[in-house]
């Protein structure tokens, strides 16, 4: 434990040497995302080399294991990383075209609708195991079958609320967040 304790907090140390080397030197953004995906694979192969130094890594039937799980907890992996990327996207694209003032303005303005984080969060959270589990079967038409029933049914309450923000959200933000 010592070992795998030790090697994390040297590579939380590079990982946080590296973005603020990024910032300093490059002044960019790229090299951020760059240098923490850098720092992601080395902290991914020392703990691969640590599994396998420690024999937990070894024998055909715990690879099996780890097989099924990867396959299962892979979908959830890539959702998540789409979804992080998706909530700052819009933030990075802001700071990279508009003045430091405007991009100010948006960071400090631009809100989420409350009710839209409660219901797609709430359906991912329901349906992320769901189709892990029939992504890795064979239940693919299954899954086809269930990705189009949740779009209409989270579109069914998404879209008249959309509709509904589109003429009431100066109203509808000052009473969740307040008028200032």
């Amino acid at each position: 434990v010592g070992l795998l304790l030790a090697g994390n907090a040297a590579l939380a140390v590079l990982f946080a040497s590296s973005i603020l080397a990024s910032v300093v030197i490059f002044h960019s953004m790229l090299v951020v995302f760059i240098s923490i995906g850098i720092v992601g694979g080395l902290k991914s192969a020392y703990l691969i080399v640590y599994m396998i130094r420690t024999r937990k890594l070894i024998g055909k039937k715990l690879s099996r294991v780890m097989k099924m799980q990867f396959l299962y907890t892979a979908p959830i992996l890539v959702s998540g990383i789409a979804g992080t990327i998706s909530k700052q996207v819009d933030r990075y694209l802001v700071s990279l075209l508009m003045t430091p003032e405007k991009f100010a303005v948006y960071a400090i303005g631009a809100k989420e609708v409350p009710m839209i984080a409660v219901i797609t969060g709430s359906a991912s959270a329901i349906l992320f195991p769901v189709f892990s589990e029939l992504g890795t079967t064979e239940g693919r038409g299954k899954f086809v079958e269930n990705w189009r029933n949740s779009i209409s049914k989270t579109g069914f309450f998404l879209l008249p609320l959309m509709v509904f923000l589109l003429f009431t959200a100066g109203d509808f933000m000052g009473f969740f967040f307040g008028s200032k």
